[in-house]
Formats: C-alpha cells, sequence, structure tokens
C-alpha cells in the first residue's frame, strides 16, 4: 500500500486555474484521484513466464458486440503477472488494466523463447498514448546491455515513422525487438514497473529517459523568451478540430509568439523547441506530453474545455514544469464527446493572455471578438464528427440525420460524410449526396480545407463510388482525382503521400 513517503496525490494548489471558478470542486476530486509516486521503482524477473498475444474479445461490460483487445504475461498456471499489468482510467469501456483478462487463460505456448528479455507492455501508435505508456518502463533499459532484447504487446501496427524514431532514441531500435505472434513460453523475462498509469499516476523517474535522450541533441544555450502556440490546426479532419483557432492564432502571431505545428516536425525538432522557449501555450492534446523532453522546466499553458483529463496535470507535474489552464473552449451548444470539435471563446482566452502579460497589441483580440460565422463553423465540424462517428450496426439519431441532411446541401464535407454513412446502410441515397459533393467541391477554394478532409475523402472513396450509378460514379473520380489528388480506380492507397502544395496546384 502506498504512504505518504511514496505517494503525493495532487491538489489545486499545484497549478494555476482561470475561468473555472464554478469548477473548483470537481476540479479538486480529479486531482485527488492523481499522484506522482516515489522511491526507487521495481523489476522483477520471471522465470517460465507465458506471453499471451493481444486478441480481440467481447466489451461485456458495455454495449453487446463491441470489442477490446487482451493480452499479456501469465505464470504457467494462467494467472496473470501483476507487474506486468498497468491501470488505465477514464477509457471508454471505464477504468481498465492492461494485461489483465475477462476469462481465465488456458495456457498452451506453442513457441519456446530461451534468452533473456525486457517486456515494455503495450505498443501503441496513438502518438501520447505512445509517449505516456509505450516508454514507461523503457527506464530500465538504462541498467542492462543493448544486446538483450525486449518484447511489445501489439494490437496490430509496428513502429513507423516518428514512433520508430522514438525508440531509437530510447536505445531501441527494430533488431531488438522481438514480435511474438503466438503464445510463447519465456524462459526468463524481466518485467520493470511502469513508470506513468493513464489517468492514475506517475513516477518521479518518468522524465529521466526522456531527459537524456533530450539532452543528446541540445547545445547549451538560455531558453528564448518567445512564447509558444502548438497548433492543432493543420491535422486531419478525423482528429478533434478546434473551430476559431486560425483566429487565436493571428492574436497570438501579433503579440510575438511563435506558431509550431508539431506534426509537421521531426522528433529531434520537436526535443530542440521544447527546450528552446519558456512558454508553452497548447491544447489539451499530445504534443503537449513533450514537457518530458524539456531540460529547464518551461511553463506549460493549457487551454481546455472544462477539466481536461488527468494526464494534462499529470505530464507537467512529474515533469516538474509550472502549468497554468485558461478553460477558453466551449462546446457550442451541443454534446460533447472526444472526437467532436470545440468552439473557442476568444475574449477568455485573451483576458488570460492580458492577466498573464502576453497581450500587448490588441487590435486582433477586438476584431476576434466581432467574428461572425463561428458558430456556423463549429456547426458543420460537429455534424461532421458525429454522422462519421456512428458505430458499426447503429443508426443516426433522427435529429442529428434532418439537421446534417439539410446542411448537405451547402456543405461538401456533410454531403461526403452523409454519402459514407448510408453506403453502409441505405445505398439508394449515395447517388443523390454524391452528386450534390461533386457540384459544392467544385467552387471549392480553400486549400486547407481540401487537405484538411483528405483522409477521411479518400477512406471511404470506393464504398462511396460503388455505391453510385455509373454516370455518378465516374463523375465522383474525376472529381476526387483533380481535387484531392485521391485516385478510386486503383484502388491504391496513397494515405499523406501527397504534399499540401500538390493539392493547392490542382486547385486551381
Amino acid at each position: 500500500m502506498a504512504t505518504q513517503e511514496t505517494y503525493r496525490p495532487l491538489v489545486p494548489d499545484d497549478f494555476t486555474f482561470h475561468g473555472f471558478d464554478e469548477l473548483m470542486t470537481p476540479l479538486a476530486d480529479t486531482l485527488h484521484d492523481i499522484g506522482i509516486r516515489r522511491g526507487p521503482p521495481a523489476a522483477s524477473t520471471v522465470e517460465d513466464a507465458v506471453f499471451v498475444p493481444a486478441r480481440k474479445v467481447p466489451a461485456v461490460e458495455r454495449t453487446p458486440g463491441r470489442l477490446v483487445h487482451e493480452g499479456g504475461l501469465v505464470y504457467r498456471d494462467g494467472r496473470p503477472i501483476e507487474l506486468a499489468q498497468s491501470r488505465r482510467r477514464g477509457t471508454r469501456w471505464g477504468t481498465r488494466v492492461l494485461g489483465d483478462f475477462s476469462q481465465p487463460v488456458a495456457v498452451h505456448p506453442k513457441r519456446r523463447l530461451d534468452e533473456d528479455i525486457v517486456y515494455l507492455g503495450w505498443y501503441f501508435d496513438h502518438f501520447g498514448h505512445f509517449l505516456m505508456e509505450s516508454l514507461a518502463r523503457t527506464w530500465f533499459l538504462s541498467e542492462i546491455p543493448p544486446s538483450v532484447k525486449v518484447a511489445f504487446h501489439t494490437k496490430r501496427n509496428r513502429p513507423a515513422g516518428i514512433t520508430q524514431q522514438i525508440l531509437e532514441a530510447f536505445g531501441i531500435p527494430p533488431e531488438r525487438i522481438v514480435w511474438l505472434e503466438e503464445p510463447t513460453l519465456l524462459r526468463r523475462v524481466i518485467v520493470p514497473e511502469p513508470l506513468y498509469e493513464l489517468s492514475c499516476s506517475a513516477h518521479e523517474w518518468m522524465p529521466r529517459s526522456f531527459r537524456s535522450v533530450a539532452a543528446r541533441y541540445i547545445s547549451n544555450g538560455q531558453p528564448f523568451e518567445q512564447p509558444v502556440y502548438l497548433s492543432r490546426r493543420l491535422l486531419p479532419s478525423y482528429l478533434r478540430q478546434i473551430v476559431g483557432e486560425f483566429e487565436l492564432e493571428e492574436i497570438l502571431r501579433e503579440n510575438g509568439f511563435l506558431i509550431a505545428y508539431p506534426e509537421t516536425m521531426t522528433f529531434p525538432d520537436q526535443v530542440r523547441l521544447f527546450n528552446q522557449h519558456t512558454d508553452f501555450f497548447t491544447s489539451a492534446g499530445s504534443a503537449a506530453y513533450n514537457i518530458l523532453f524539456a531540460l529547464h522546466g518551461p511553463t506549460l499553458h493549457v487551454l481546455t474545455c472544462g477539466i481536461p483529463r488527468q494526464d494534462y496535470f499529470l505530464a507537467p507535474a512529474v515533469a516538474g514544469a509550472p502549468s497554468a489552464y485558461c478553460n477558453g473552449f466551449g462546446r457550442g451548444g451541443r454534446p460533447s464527446i472526444n472526437t467532436t470539435p470545440v468552439l473557442a471563446d476568444l475574449p477568455t482566452i485573451a483576458d488570460y493572455l492580458e492577466t498573464s502579460g502576453f497581450l500587448r497589441k490588441r487590435l486582433r483580440s477586438r476584431l476576434a471578438s466581432q467574428a461572425v460565422g463561428l458558430q456556423e463553423r463549429f456547426d458543420e465540424a460537429w455534424l461532421y464528427a458525429s454522422v462519421r462517428d456512428v458505430p458499426t450496426g447503429e443508426t443516426l439519431a433522427s435529429e442529428i440525420e434532418q439537421e446534417a441532411s439539410a446542411l448537405a446541401r451547402t456543405s461538401w464535407p456533410v454531403a461526403w460524410m452523409l454519402a459514407q454513412h448510408h453506403s453502409l446502410r441505405d445505398a439508394s441515397l449515395v447517388a443523390d449526396l454524391a452528386r450534390q459533393f461533386i457540384a459544392l467541391v467544385a467552387t471549392e477554394r480553400d486549400m486547407s480545407r481540401l487537405a484538411q478532409h483528405r483522409r477521411d475523402i479518400e477512406a471511404a472513396a470506393t464504398k462511396i463510388t460503388r455505391a453510385c450509378d455509373v454516370a455518378t460514379a465516374a463523375q465522383l473520380r474525376a472529381t476526387l482525382a483533380h481535387r484531392f489528388l485521391v485516385d478510386v480506380a486503383s484502388g491504391q492507397k496513397q494515405r499523406d503521400r501527397v504534399p499540401a502544395a500538390a493539392i493547392s496546384a490542382s486547385s486551381g
């Protein structure tokens, strides 16, 4: 059991808040459930453990038909190895334990591994989960020779791109990873304690390996006082949007901010960025977790929509970075889930900037307070996400379908998403929506909108085209090729291979 000497719960006085007046009581409750662990972390050596690979099982505690992944390390008698588990609070299925099983495990190894191996938990390709969970056990690698292999659990994907670069920086090149795809008897496995458990707790050692990596990229020098805003504006449409972010960027640029788009930066450049500036403004997104790489403890300013999830308190707290929270995003008067957009409350954010000493020029903030059309843009983005994220096998709420159908007459993104929705449920409605989409997108001159929606367009292109009559399908293929550089006929995925400049050139 944790004691006062080994665990400290977080409290509101650890942070600064703006716009949370009516939320301070639930905020205190949120912080009471999370904290920082202290003391040397544990590592256990287990002989003849069995690696049970990831598998999908029914999520019995929730909607029938939903599946979740299970898998973990067990003893020969099928009992889960406790140190190989880690907790996750606040998932869509409630609190879960990674490495636990809903049913007893029948142990029938099909393979035997006779070399020592270090178990590093689950590999996630989502950037935030990768940083906080997939790297949480890597602290132990400094204790052993680099020749000792490691193993991850994985749902399906293996490291690529930036996650592979980060693993190599942490001493895990591809050849060091043993990918186990069947039940395997491990002669001797070392299980380090996870230094981070999602929305539960963080260990004080968590930043050590991150800072060791950062030190290799950083030259001596004092950080600049120029504040940085970590923007989400260039992210694709399937990720949560911030309506009004362009206007927010204009206010910040006028006041000397550097606007950074982390997804366009290399991993070393992201690390350098967090070590070259004293103040970072961010929404509650994965880029905020890069604070773990900061060597000098910059201040993190988090723009939120109400109380953010616990990790946006845990990460800066364990990194020793001062952090402040501005309740500067709203829900636009609509229900909110993780994938629906938020609406920037520009007057509230400007007020926070002024009280914090960052608002020296006010022209754009005053103009932005009079901005028209933000609610309409929010409604479009909200309907788009609501139609897109209807689970397979479920139907769209009638009131949302009626509103989306009306808006689809003037909005090509909503027309497209309704066509995708009906392509799986009522193909007779698809052709009319496809024709609406073709007519509307022909007049689109905003290259950023075309680029932002490209991945969603490409993902559904084949399904929608197949549900259309021959003439509409031919016209749709031509439109997708011209406006989005998506080749439906070839059937080949070109995801993220086309630069925005190419889309601009074809959009004339």
